[in-house]
């Protein structure tokens, strides 16, 4: 039996050992949060985040019900559920924390529910068995040197970002120089290049806001002073995560290296603010076919760090939380 469950609040999350987690830290952050629920504002969010206690071992989970039309699903607002230790899950927690899920998946009536869980290289092969998905994350680490950096990079990239282009100009846009017409333009571009509105306009000022409070920034890249590409950027002092960008494809034919410079322009600027970068995470296996499109982004991205994280996704109650 568990020794001892808990409901917490966001408040114990954010002061919990999870500050110091460089995979949730800064999702725990108010604003963050608040940009969740208005980017999925047809859905209401319960807090249901627990903690757990058992023998030498803490166990906190950031964990929400999604209500969503019909739908219930476990989550938090709308990310996989990550489970976090302060030791080793030891078989007899990993039973538990099995049970446990179970029992909350058949209270609240859940429809959906996906986990993330880290995954030891020799695991890959048997994990394979039993996930949806097998995927590596994208840290930088950010705080290694300018040559240790360009080291961890693919060589074909450290080639690209020697490249220079003419009438090419590359602006950070923080809380110093930011301007409300600047996440407006971001925004525009942003519905020019999907071909439609991916979300509400009430995002986009969330994200000016991030920016005036200094918790983001961005990427601006100017063609002969003509704006073509942005890429916004949110941080805590862990983790800064690239959130989004948009840029006007015409132009990748002529600069054929923007984002690589783009990105790297903002590993710069974040040294001083993070300790790590999250480009996202690119696929290893997959049982169901991913789009082209998802792919290439995941392959250029990966370009950025040669190690490999691996986690395993699960679209129901994992096999195992034991990553070892």
């Amino acid at each position: 039996m568990i020794d001892k469950i808990s409901f917490v609040d966001f408040n114990y999350l954010k002061k919990s050992f999870l500050k110091d987690e460089k995979n949730i830290s800064h999702k725990l952050d108010e604003q963050y949060i608040v940009f969740k629920k208005e980017y999925y504002k047809d859905s209401f969010f319960e807090n249901i985040s627990f903690k757990v206690e058992y023998e030498n071992s803490k166990v906190v989970c950031p964990l929400t019900i999604q209500s969503e039309k019909k739908k219930k699903k476990l989550n938090f607002f709308g990310d996989d559920i990550l489970v976090f230790t302060n030791n080793k899950i030891s078989k007899n927690l990993d039973l538990k924390l099995k049970e446990l899920f179970k029992n909350l998946k058949s209270k609240y009536m859940i429809d959906e529910i996906t986990f993330k869980v880290p995954k030891n290289e020799k695991n890959i092969e048997s994990a394979k068995k039993n996930v949806e998905k097998i995927k590596s994350d994208i840290f930088i680490d950010l705080t290694l040197n300018k040559t240790e950096l360009l080291n961890n990079f693919k060589p074909n990239l450290r080639n690209e970002l020697k490249k220079k282009y003419n009438n090419t100009q590359y602006e950070i846009i923080d809380y110093k120089n930011f301007r409300d017409k600047d996440i407006k333009e971001m925004m525009h571009m942003h519905k020019k290049v999907s071909g439609k509105i991916t979300r509400s306009e009430k995002t986009w000022n969330i994200n000016g806001e991030m920016i005036k409070n200094k918790k983001a920034f961005i990427v601006k890249v100017s063609y002969e002073d003509n704006p073509i590409s942005f890429s916004f950027f949110y941080h805590n002092h862990l983790t800064c995560t690239y959130f989004s960008s948009c840029s006007l494809r015409e132009y990748f034919k002529i600069i054929k290296n923007l984002q690589h410079r783009a990105i790297y322009h903002a590993i710069e600027y974040s040294k001083s603010i993070s300790k790590n970068l999250y480009l996202g995470s690119s696929t290893i296996f997959s049982k169901n076919n991913i789009d082209e499109k998802v792919l290439n982004i995941e392959k250029f991205k990966s370009k950025f760090l040669t190690k490999k994280n691996y986690f395993a996704i699960y679209n129901d109650i994992p096999d195992t939380f034991m990553n070892y």
